[in-house]
């Protein structure tokens, strides 16, 4: 049996999210599973083509956003770590 250690908990959430890749490419629907300030666990129909880093959006509008690197992944699912804190609405019309 293997334990994980975490710094923080983690917040059991399941609830939609949308994956952001850049490009102009569409929104790809994702559910939030869980989430803790340094990172999250996501499910995913396909983690194949999956970006190593992208911006995770808690609703549709973008706001708040996670940037976002994949540490590890699963047939259905991927854990990221948060690369920097959620962007602000000033930060988001930046991006």
């Amino acid at each position: 049996m293997v334990f994980i250690l975490r710094r923080d908990p983690r917040k059991n959430v399941d609830r939609p999210a949308w994956i952001s890749t850049g490009d102009n490419l569409p929104l790809r629907a994702c559910r939030l599973l869980d989430i803790s300030p340094r990172g999250a666990k996501l499910r995913l129909e396909d983690v194949d083509d999956m970006p190593d880093t992208f911006s995770l959006w808690l609703t549709r509008r973008g706001q708040p956003r996670y940037w976002c690197r994949i540490v590890w992944s699963s047939d259905k699912s991927v854990g990221v770590q948060f690369e920097a804190p959620p962007a602000s609405p000033d930060q988001t019309k930046m991006a």
